[in-house]
């Protein structure tokens, strides 16, 4: 794999701010709307306000129906660019070096062995063993 370089980086980057950017304005645009028809529909302004769907008012269909796509939006903003866009890459990440380690014969889910070695002394201190002292180590243990 090559890495990429610093302009393929900055289109990432600036892909992800834009779409937090859509976000917020998408949100902003939720808010201030929904306010101006809860507004009106309380002082009675606007006739079309006052109508009723199934029983229900129609602020509250407006407000329920966009909330949802309100949601939809950031649910898409989640997966695409924020944390489960981490998440994501982190798991396909070990994903790729589980695989890698199974083509070269190593169980994935083995922990790593110990570069050093380390015997308790007689004064109860651990003491570290060169890989060569290991089976003179070994023996005094067993005297």
């Amino acid at each position: 794999m090559s890495e990429p370089n610093y302009d393929e980086i900055r289109q990432r980057v600036e892909q992800r701010f834009n779409k937090r950017k859509e976000l917020f304005m998408h949100l902003a645009a939720y808010i201030g709307v929904n306010l101006a028809i809860w507004f009106f529909w309380y002082m009675g302004t606007i006739d079309i306000l006052s109508r009723e769907i199934a029983g229900i008012p129609l602020p509250i269909i407006v407000t329920v129906g966009w909330g949802i796509g309100l949601l939809i939006h950031y649910l898409d903003y989640y997966y695409e660019a924020g944390g489960g866009a981490e998440r994501r890459e982190r798991d396909i990440q070990q994903a790729i070096a589980r695989e890698q380690a199974l083509r070269h014969g190593e169980s994935p889910d083995e922990k790593p062995k110990r570069d050093r070695r380390v015997h308790l002394t007689e004064d109860s201190e651990l003491e570290t063993v060169a890989d060569d002292d290991t089976e003179t180590s070994q023996s005094r243990r067993y005297r």
